[in-house]
């Protein structure tokens, strides 16, 4: 379980590079007042070991606000760990959690499937924004799918013969 007084700062510490949208969101950003604690319940592996998805609930307030967290972290080659995707949300009613994390790392034994290719439309009215990929061996796969309404992340895994759902997160987008 972490503690994170300092969390824009700390997101800001863990943010790929790359990512400006997060770091540009995040710069001005002043902590919340309030400490999170929170901790995986669950985490994929890339058969390669360089990317990994951690899952798990989050609390504040002494447990009078809860909720889930999804993070797509990235082995860089000095063996540190940044993240590419991080989301959630609040829920009504915390998700159980259990004494010790799950874990589950994607076949080595056949090589992947090429994942086919999907392509997206969009009006002007209603603008939609997909993020896909997979770690370099493919092994684990990722989509983010975003409109005015809705965000929804899925998270696969290959195990041998195809691909397994492992994380199926839908959030709605309050206006």
């Amino acid at each position: 379980m972490d503690r994170l007084p300092g969390l824009c700062r700390a997101a800001i510490r863990h943010v790929r590079p790359e990512a400006v949208l997060a770091q540009a969101w995040l710069k001005d950003k002043k902590d919340p007042p309030r400490s999170v604690m929170w901790w995986p319940s669950h985490v994929y592996g890339s058969c390669d070991g360089k990317t990994a998805v951690t899952t798990g609930p989050w609390i504040r307030d002494g447990g009078k606000s809860h909720g889930y967290f999804t993070t797509v972290w990235a082995k860089l080659p000095d063996g540190s760990w940044k993240w590419l995707i991080d989301h959630g949300d609040d829920l009504t009613t915390p998700r159980p959690s259990g004494e010790r994390v799950e874990t589950a790392t994607a076949s080595c034994k056949a090589p992947p499937i090429p994942r086919p290719t999907f392509y997206l439309t969009r009006s002007e009215d209603k603008p939609l924004v997909a993020l896909t990929g997979a770690s370099p061996d493919k092994s684990l796969t990722r989509d983010v799918v975003s409109d005015e309404r809705r965000r929804k992340v899925t998270i696969r895994l290959w195990e041998d013969r195809g691909y397994r759902d492992v994380i199926l997160d839908e959030v709605s987008i309050s206006k």
